[in-house]
C-alpha cells in the first residue's frame, strides 16, 4: 500500500510541475485564414516563464523557426544565448535555402555583438535602426514572421534571461492576415530603412472565428493612449504587470478606477525618477513590487519584464488582454518601435489573470 501511494504522489508531482511550465493553449479555430502548420489544434498559443525555471520557451522558440520553409523575418531587441540554439537554428536555416532577415537595434547590435557578430557571418543580412531617425531611441520589438503565415511575439528578448530569469509572456499567432501586418511594418524597417515616426502607420483587427484580435504598431499608433482607451472601458477589475511604467496619464486613469484595479511592479524599476509607483501607491491603488530576485549565474535577470494588463478579466463586459513589447513611457508614445495587441476574450482574460496572481502573491509592498 505504501509503494502505491508512493507512485501515485510522484505521478501528480510530476504533473504539476510539467503543467506550470507548459504552454496554456486555446481553442481550436475553424476560420479560413488559419493554416495550423506549427500549432495544430490551435491558432493562439501562450507561453509563460517560470523564473527561475527553464520551462523550455528557448526550446519552442526554435521549433517555430525550423517550420520555416521560405522565409523568417525577424525584428529583434536582445540577442544573447550562451547554448547559440537561435543562432545555430537561424544559420540551418539560411543554409537550406530559407531567406532569413533580422531588424535590431543600433546600441543592442553592439551589447549582443557575439551573436549577431556570428549571423552576420553567416550571411544573413542585420539591418539596424541606426539608419533611421530618433537613433537615440530604440527598436524595441520582439517578433519573428514565419513563410507570411505565422508569428511569435510578445515581451520575451532572445536572451537566456529572458528565456529562464525574468517574468515574460510570448504568443504565436498562425493566421495569414496578421503574419502579413506584421510584415509589412518589418519591411518598413529593412527594405525602406524607415524607423521611428518615419514609418507609416500601421495597424489591423482580425476576427478570428469570434475573437477580436487587435494589433498596433508604434509609435505611430500611440500605443499608450490604446492602453488608456482600454482603461476607460474597465467595468469590473484591472489588473497588471509591468516592467517600465513612467506615462503619468495612464496612472491618472488608473487612480480613477483604484477601487477595481490592483497591479505589480518590476521591483529595480520602482527605483526610477519617474516611476508611478508611489504615486499609485499614494493614491490608494494596490500595487505591489514584484517578489523576484536576481538569479545565480544570470546578471540582469530576476527582472518582472512582462507588460501586460488584463482588464474585466471572466466576466461578459468586453473581457481583455493587453500584451507585447510595449513598457508604458512616454519614449514608447512617442519614439520608439514597437508592437502592441489586444486580445478580447474571457479564455485569454483567465488565462493571463492566473499567471498574474502568481505574481502578484509573490509581491512585496
Amino acid at each position: 500500500m505504501k509503494k502505491k501511494y508512493l507512485i501515485l504522489v510522484v505521478i501528480v508531482a510530476t504533473v504539476f510541475i510539467l503543467s506550470s511550465c507548459n504552454p496554456l493553449i486555446q481553442h481550436k479555430y475553424s476560420s479560413d485564414n488559419v493554416i495550423p502548420i506549427y500549432t495544430k489544434d490551435a491558432t493562439i498559443i501562450v507561453y509563460f516563464t517560470a523564473p527561475p525555471n527553464d520551462c523550455g520557451l528557448e526550446d519552442k522558440l526554435v521549433s517555430f523557426l525550423d517550420t520555416a520553409e521560405s522565409t523568417i523575418d525577424m525584428a529583434i531587441y536582445g540577442l544573447n544565448e550562451r547554448h547559440d540554439q537561435i543562432v545555430n537554428e537561424l544559420i540551418k536555416k539560411k543554409n537550406e535555402g530559407v531567406k532569413v532577415r533580422i531588424v535590431t537595434d543600433n546600441e543592442a547590435i553592439k551589447e549582443y555583438s557575439d551573436d549577431f557578430g556570428k549571423l552576420k557571418n553567416a550571411g544573413i543580412p542585420i539591418v539596424s535602426d541606426a539608419s533611421g531617425v530618433y537613433s537615440d531611441s530604440i527598436m524595441h520589438n520582439k517578433f519573428v514572421v514565419v513563410d507570411n503565415r505565422m508569428v511569435w511575439t510578445g515581451s520575451t528578448n532572445f536572451t537566456d534571461n529572458g528565456f529562464i530569469g525574468n517574468y515574460n509572456n510570448s504568443l504565436t499567432i498562425v493566421a495569414t492576415e496578421v503574419a502579413l501586418l506584421y510584415d509589412k511594418e518589418f519591411s518598413q524597417m529593412f527594405v525602406d530603412k524607415k524607423f521611428k515616426t518615419d514609418k507609416k502607420g500601421l495597424s489591423g483587427t482580425f476576427d478570428i472565428d469570434g475573437t477580436k484580435l487587435e494589433v498596433y504598431f508604434g509609435p505611430k499608433d500611440k500605443l499608450i493612449n490604446k492602453v488608456i482607451d482600454e482603461v476607460k472601458t474597465a467595468n469590473y477589475s484591472i489588473s497588471f504587470d509591468i516592467f517600465t511604467f513612467t506615462y503619468r496619464e495612464l496612472a491618472d486613469e488608473l487612480i480613477l478606477k483604484k477601487s477595481i484595479c490592483k497591479g505589480v511592479f518590476d521591483s529595480w524599476q520602482t527605483d526610477s525618477t519617474y516611476s508611478q509607483y508611489d504615486y499609485l501607491k499614494s493614491n490608494g491603488v494596490n500595487v505591489k513590487k514584484d517578489g523576484l530576485y536576481p538569479t545565480d549565474g544570470y546578471p540582469g535577470s530576476g527582472l518582472l519584464h512582462n507588460k501586460v494588463m488584463i482588464i474585466d478579466e471572466n466576466t461578459n463586459s468586453d473581457p481583455l488582454v493587453i500584451t507585447g513589447s510595449a513598457n508604458w513611457t512616454r519614449s514608447v508614445e512617442n519614439r520608439n518601435d514597437e508592437n502592441l495587441l489586444v486580445i478580447h476574450s474571457k479564455k485569454f482574460s483567465k488565462l493571463y489573470y492566473k499567471n498574474f496572481l502568481k505574481i502578484f502573491n509573490q509581491g512585496v509592498n
